[in-house]
């Protein structure tokens, strides 16, 4: 027991098999990271929620996606706002 963790403990953790839940959030952070490269890294974690919900049926919450987003190092990239002037002749 040099780390607190007996040796069967430790055999039974090493030889485990991925639970429902780990698996249904690997296939997630996929999904996320093929949609950030596919928008160039546009989408944040509310559109990135909005864009899995609707066109990649994948029942989700805001907070899962901020979680897997934060976790991955992924960020929104903010865009600059772009100005609409009017062209004007000088009289």
């Amino acid at each position: 027991m040099a780390l607190g963790v007996s040796r069967s403990g430790y055999y039974k953790w090493l030889n485990r098999k991925p639970s429902q839940t780990q698996i249904r959030l690997k296939k997630l952070m996929t999904l996320i990271q093929e949609a950030y490269d596919k928008y160039e890294g546009i989408y944040g974690y509310r559109r990135m929620t909005i864009y899995l919900n609707h066109f990649k049926k994948a029942k989700v919450n805001h907070k899962c996606v901020y979680r897997l987003m934060k976790f991955m190092g992924l960020q929104a990239v903010i865009r600059r706002k772009r100005y609409n002037y009017k062209k004007s002749q000088p009289y």
